[in-house]
């Protein structure tokens, strides 16, 4: 489908529609790289974001020919990635909670050791000591706080992008982002203080 033009998300979403399958590849290739960015910034395993992000491209794939274009693709696109990888989030914390038991035994019982939570030793590398504490500070917030920040700080969103994408009103949206930068000043002070 490459007719040398490069055409807006909605006149693909009408190819789309109108059964040419492949229109879905511009949009995939658009937005494919900031959606793993956003998903990565949520879950912090590559492996998994980029799960994610395939799941939300096969999910819209599938749903594009009841999509309304009430918001934009991205916006669209950006929700459903944000609900799968909050969902990832819920269930891992649950198995976290699992592992987190301790193991009965007839000599008593032990603590289970979590390993491969910590950030793979290329990341490591690569991260400077003041990435790896905002990174850490981020992670701290609420997931609510959180994601409003990334897609806002991160992505560049608007207010009303992601009032879109996550159903809330923008008030909502700039009271997350405020709690997220008050939380994060605090974090951060400390860091600063500490030296």
């Amino acid at each position: 489908m490459n007719d040398g033009l490069f055409l807006d998300d909605s006149q693909y979403i009408k190819r789309f529609k109108q059964g040419d399958k492949r229109a879905f590849d511009p949009l995939v290739r658009k937005y494919s790289q900031r959606l793993y960015n956003v998903v990565f910034r949520m879950i912090k395993d590559r492996e998994e974001a980029e799960d994610l992000t395939q799941e939300a491209f096969v999910k819209a794939f599938k749903a594009l020919k009841n999509f309304r274009e009430e918001s934009g693709f991205y916006t669209w696109i950006y929700r459903i990635a944000v609900n799968l990888t909050l969902n990832r989030l819920n269930i891992r914390k649950k198995e976290l909670a699992v592992l987190d038991e301790e193991i009965k035994s007839d000599e008593g019982s032990i603590k289970r050791e979590l390993t491969g939570l910590e950030p793979s030793p290329e990341m490591s590398a690569q991260s400077a000591e003041m990435r790896k504490v905002v990174e850490r500070a981020v992670q701290g917030l609420s997931e609510k706080n959180r994601i409003v920040f990334i897609l806002k700080e991160f992505e560049g969103m608007s207010y009303t992008e992601i009032s879109e994408m996550l159903e809330i009103t923008e008030q909502v949206v700039r009271t997350r982002l405020h709690r997220a930068k008050t939380d994060l000043q605090k974090v951060l002070k400390q860091y600063v203080s500490g030296y």
